[in-house]
């Protein structure tokens, strides 16, 4: 049998979030504790779980320290660990921050491309939103984006990246229509043209589907009247 040839299927930008021991992470917020530093163990001691206790989360610290491990380690094995928190589960209280966690989510793509997979998992396809973040209200607006995005430091260092980019094509614009003339100054326009023409291609396939009327039309009707010129 030959191997599949995955270059074929469409390609997509696609997040799995696994929330870091959901259970125990809950719990030592819920407590006011850091839950990548607190020793903590959430356990059931039901009957459905054979009457001798099983650990259903376990912080990472937990982990480290002592070795335990989620739906493996036993109440037995918590013996002689004083300064591990030992709690109870909260199913229902677990949804409810589930589904709050969830709604952050929802922020950031649209409805068809959410997708809940259990308690403590979610895949979000961010083809169409993952390059639409902004640094201002107003480039939020643009690219269609929640305005709370805007305030996203590592954001803002790639908006800035882009300012500088399409300032510096302003100034070449600029100094191709000032500085030269006949020949050469049409030759460079109409590479200008093409540049910001082939950027607006891509940006709407990859970003947001206006791009290509607000910034690839005006750059084809100049580029089209200085071939015809």
């Amino acid at each position: 049998m030959n191997d599949y040839d995955y270059r074929f299927e469409t390609k997509r930008v696609v997040f799995v979030i696994d929330t870091k021991s959901f259970y125990a992470s809950v719990e030592a917020v819920a407590r006011g504790l850091h839950p990548m530093k607190v020793p903590l163990v959430v356990v059931s001691k039901g009957p459905n779980v054979g009457g001798g206790g099983l650990v259903l989360a376990t912080s990472p610290m937990a982990k480290k320290r002592y070795g335990l491990k989620h739906n493996v380690s036993r109440l037995k094995d918590l013996q002689g660990l004083p300064d591990l928190i030992q709690v109870p589960p909260r199913m229902n209280h677990y949804i409810d921050i589930n589904l709050a966690i969830n709604k952050i989510y929802r922020q950031y793509v649209a409805d068809q491309d959410w997708h809940p997979y259990s308690i403590d998992e979610s895949l979000l396809d961010m083809t169409d939103t993952w390059e639409f973040f902004g640094s201002t209200p107003q480039q939020a607006k643009a690219f269609e984006l929640k305005p709370e995005i805007v305030d996203i430091p590592e954001v803002k260092t790639l908006l800035g990246n882009q300012g500088v980019y399409n300032g510096l094509l302003g100034v070449l614009i600029f100094a191709t229509m000032f500085l030269l003339s006949g020949q050469q100054q049409v030759l460079m326009l109409s590479l200008e043209m093409g540049f910001i023409l082939i950027a607006a291609i891509y940006g709407s396939l990859t970003a947001a589907r206006k791009i290509i009327l607000v910034q690839g039309l005006p750059a084809a009707i100049a580029l089209l009247a200085l071939l015809l010129k």
